[in-house]
């Protein structure tokens, strides 16, 4: 099984500093039968270009992303056994 991936969203704070606004499991995935093969869903967003004010988290797994919008997705599988 691959480690779970983090998802880390910076943006700004009141006074323009930079600051973490989340730092997190992704929890948006689907797993294959294949073992150890996981395609997460990191980020998702509605509108191109993104709105700053989305955090573009993905709400559920899905194959495409809606008209307009983006998405992007990590595949991950184990090495092949020598």
């Amino acid at each position: 099984m691959p480690k779970d991936i983090r998802r880390v969203v910076t943006g700004f704070d009141d006074a323009g500093r930079s600051v973490w606004t989340s730092d997190s499991p992704v929890t948006s995935f689907i797993e294959s039968d294949a073992p150890g093969f996981r395609i997460t869903d990191v980020w998702r967003t509605d509108s191109s270009p993104p709105s700053v004010l989305d955090d573009g988290a993905p709400k559920a797994y899905t194959n495409w992303p809606v008209a307009g919008g983006w998405y992007y997705a990590w595949p991950r599988s184990r090495p092949c056994p020598r």
